[in-house]
């Protein structure tokens, strides 16, 4: 019996698998029970956290719409500030609205009756008549406030849409109610944002419970109102219920801040109970394979001893093949040093491939960040590598491009000849440097499709040699539809209308730069603008184009300043032009607005010529009735005074009827005297207004006339009274005889009762207005502008008066800027309104 057969037998020992079996099964038991336990406390996490993320998803949702809402708000209130607006000018507020907007929404605007004025969603001025969101409407010019509207039905797009308005306010009052119209595409394109699982459903409901958006299905349910099992519930949490395709669901619903619109989120009961299954089968799964590995590791770590050198080999010979491998321990101390040493090699292989694998990933992902396509190829003109922009434009998969010719997944063709063009790539490979694509190509999908592209390739360099080439290429079909719009647009326009480069280079005219010039299209395209400027001003035209440049804004050119275009058979034009800057891919450019004004011109010469001729008979006229007034005064004296003295020294030697004559000559003379001061303190009115002024206190006015016409009032037994009056900008002595004729006229065309006059003074939108009120006889609405003509009057010589009263007060007023007419009927007595600039500072006292 050897020692071997001893020791098993004294021993009663057992294979260290059985011991492991025991161990293990030792082990699991409990492990089994831990198990149940934390199976049924799963189960509550798990639905807890699904809860948890279907709240998440809905604050997230509710905040971008409120977000999206205020943005578009913001972007109304950006628009309303626009001088476009606040001039009326509805074309260019039209054009900013739709450069603005760039076909996100379109812009409605209505005023304060519902009439639409501005309707972005169909061409300038087809838009309707009237409103389609009568309701917002309302709401607007009672609260004066923003408004989100309910689903309606739009008068244009003929189709459920909602309204995001704010009012335009003119002082307390809304003047115009602006509106984004957003389509039911808007609210859904929001929804799919989200990124959430199919599974998933979100919907959105205005305020009468009527369905806006849905994620599934979302043309049937536009429009339906929402069961009411699924609207808001008064507290937040997550309930069980039926959606609207009748499946078992968790819902969870809240109200945006902004708009009001209630917004719901729900997910199929059926994922919970998913969750649950799987736990219940991954820990059954976990504790068949604890069992299953406790039993089998007795096995193995019998097995460690006889087998560690043949792992060890074996690991060397997949290690030395660079194929990945796992390292286990052993109880042989060589054999352990060995594989320290291959673990080690390993490690570090791994890491390095590790960081292989990073740089790779870094690399794709910043690839596919990039918003244009990117291709690469290796140095023999395959490709290596798409990013998800390229694989969109050439419809080719990053596994199906790999490895192929260039020339077989990006083929380019000459939008004009149609001949394929040459492809960059190959020519960076045999220049080895950057190459842009020509104008005019089109790149021809795998689909067939042609796209417009601008592209450009440069080499790839390693340890200087060219190891390949990058390819980035971008999609410019709304580029070219823009540069067409605007071509468009600018041969459309009624004025010349010429684009520039920052060089100075002319890149667009329309017909009416033709016209103006004289010049044919091909033969300013290309050239400097400063073939239009007349030689004399080419000098500073650079140096004014610069500091455009500098600080671009829209605004006329050279203000205060007359402008000059050169035509091309070297006539100068006399013009107007307004420049606005214009930004684009391409750069940066000024669009020239130009107005032929040679007519305003001659037309502006004309009127200075006759205002002259006017102004030069008007000093003549002046002139001679001041001559004429003043040098008859003389004879009228004498006449009147050897009259007179006939009546006194031959008193009683005259019979009755030449005495009566001499009475007559001497009365004439008197009246034609009157006449004559009346006529010269009319011409003396029309000085230059522009002389020297000071401020006049209308109360000190109203005092001297007093005065002078007291004989007159106590005669009359009138009664004559003034408020508070103001100080005016003038003379004293116009402002007497102003006020001095109308209180005079009052006295005079008195009627039965004792004359009351009275003189006030108020305030009205930046003017003062006086009125001179009386109780006199009247006079008739059709005389009102008559009676402030010169000589003009109503009762012939029943009532002593020259007729040049009121034509003098008339005169006053409109030297000083001032207006004056009358309101009166037969028998109601007369109030004169004159109406004078107000001085700063005045006020009545």
């Amino acid at each position: 019996m050897n020692s071997k057969e001893h020791i098993s037998r004294s021993s009663g020992s057992y294979t260290a698998f059985t011991y492991l079996s025991l161990f293990g099964l030792a082990t699991t038991i409990p492990l089994l029970l831990l198990l149940g336990a934390l199976l049924i406390q799963s189960s509550s996490v798990q639905r807890a956290q699904l809860e948890n993320r279907v709240l998440q998803v809905l604050d997230a949702l509710v905040n971008d719409i409120d977000r999206d809402l205020d943005r578009d708000i913001t972007i109304l209130h950006t628009l309303a500030t626009s001088r476009a607006l606040s001039s009326a000018d509805w074309p260019t507020l039209y054009d900013q609205a739709k450069a603005g907007l760039q076909g996100r929404a379109y812009l409605v605007l209505v005023d304060s009756s519902g009439r639409q004025l501005l309707n972005t969603y169909v061409p300038y001025g087809q838009q309707p008549a009237m409103t389609g969101d009568p309701e917002t409407l309302r709401r607007i010019l009672q609260t004066k406030a923003p408004a989100v509207s309910n689903f309606f039905v739009s008068l244009v797009v003929k189709k459920p849409v909602v309204n995001v308005s704010i009012p335009v306010l003119q002082g307390d009052q809304v003047r115009y109610v602006m509106s984004l119209g957003l389509l039911p595409e808007d609210l859904l394109a929001l929804l799919k944002a989200q990124n959430l699982e199919p599974e998933w459903v979100t919907l959105i409901w205005d305020a009468n419970g009527v369905i806006m958006a849905r994620s599934r299905d979302n043309p049937r349910y536009v429009g339906t109102p929402l069961p009411q099992n699924m609207r808001e519930h008064t507290q937040r949490a997550v309930v069980r219920t039926a959606n609207l395709d009748g499946a078992d669901v968790l819902h969870a619903t809240a109200r945006s801040q902004i708009s009001g619109w209630g917004v719901g989120v729900n997910i199929p009961y059926s994922l919970l109970t998913a969750q649950m299954r799987n736990s219940l089968l991954l820990w059954g799964t976990a504790a068949v394979l604890a069992i299953t590995i406790a039993l089998l590791l007795g096995l193995f770590f019998a097995r460690q001893i006889t087998t560690s050198l043949s792992v060890a080999a074996k690991a060397a010979t997949t290690f030395d093949h660079g194929e990945p491998f796992r390292i286990t321990g052993s109880r042989l101390k060589e054999a352990n040093a060995f594989l320290a040493t291959l673990r080690e090699a390993q490690q570090a292989r791994e890491k390095l491939t590790e960081q292989v694998k990073q740089s790779r990933d870094w690399l794709q992902t910043t690839i596919n960040s990039i918003g244009d396509g990117v291709i690469t190829t290796d140095v023999n003109g395959n490709v290596s590598l798409l990013n998800a922009v390229a694989e969109s434009l050439t419809g080719w998969k990053q596994e199906e491009a790999a490895g192929k010719p260039l020339e077989q997944v990006f083929v380019i063709r000459n939008a004009i000849s149609g001949l394929e063009a040459e492809n960059p790539v190959s020519k960076v490979l045999r220049e080895g440097r950057i190459v842009g694509l020509a104008n005019h190509n089109r790149l021809i999908a795998k689909d067939g499709h042609h796209i417009p592209i601008d592209d450009s390739a440069s080499p790839i360099r390693a340890d200087g040699k060219v190891a390949g080439v990058v390819l980035v290429f971008r999609d410019i079909t709304e580029r070219l539809k823009g540069e067409e719009r605007m071509r468009l647009t600018v041969e459309a326009a009624p004025n010349a209308m010429i684009m520039v480069a920052q060089d100075g280079r002319i890149q667009l005219v329309n017909s009416q730069t033709e016209k103006l010039f004289g010049y044919r299209r091909d033969e300013l395209l290309g050239q400097s603008v400063e073939i239009l400027v007349p030689e004399r001003y080419r000098a500073h035209h650079g140096a004014f184009r610069a500091s455009f440049l500098h600080a671009p804004s829209a605004r006329p050119m050279g203000a205060g300043r007359d402008l000059f275009g050169l035509r091309k058979d070297g006539r100068e034009v006399p013009i107007e032009i307004g420049l606005n800057p214009i930004s684009t891919s391409q750069g940066d450019f000024v669009l020239a607005a130009i107005i032929d004004i040679s007519e305003r011109k001659r037309a502006e010469e004309r009127l200075r010529a006759s205002n002259q001729a006017l102004v030069r008979a008007n000093e003549d006229l002046n002139q001679f009735a001041f001559a004429a007034s003043h040098d008859l005064q003389e004879p009228l004296r004498m006449i009147t005074s050897y009259s007179q003295l006939l009546l006194k020294g031959y008193r009683g030697q005259f019979d009755g009827e030449a005495a009566t004559c001499i009475e007559f000559i001497s009365d004439g003379t008197k009246r034609m005297r009157e006449l004559l001061a009346d006529l010269l303190a009319y011409t003396q009115l029309t000085g230059d207004s522009q002389e020297s002024v000071a401020p006049v206190d209308l109360n000190g006015v109203f005092q001297t006339v007093f005065e002078n016409c007291r004989v007159a009032i106590e005669e009359a037994g009138a009664t004559v009274s003034s408020d508070p009056l103001t100080a005016v900008l003038g003379h004293k002595p116009h402002f007497v005889q102003l006020f001095q004729n109308l209180i005079s006229n009052s006295i005079k065309y008195r009627g039965d009762r004792p004359p009351l006059i009275h003189v006030s003074a108020e305030r009205q939108n930046g003017l003062w207005r006086i009125a001179v009120k009386d109780n006199g006889i009247g006079i008739a609405p059709e005389y009102h502008k008559q009676i402030f003509g010169v000589f003009k009057r109503l009762h012939g010589r029943t009532i002593a008066g020259t007729g040049i009263g009121l034509a003098i007060c008339q005169r006053v007023v409109n030297r000083y800027g001032g207006q004056i007419w009358v309101e009166s009927e037969v028998g109601a007595g007369a109030t004169f309104y004159v109406t004078l600039p107000v001085v700063n500072g005045s006020s009545a006292a």
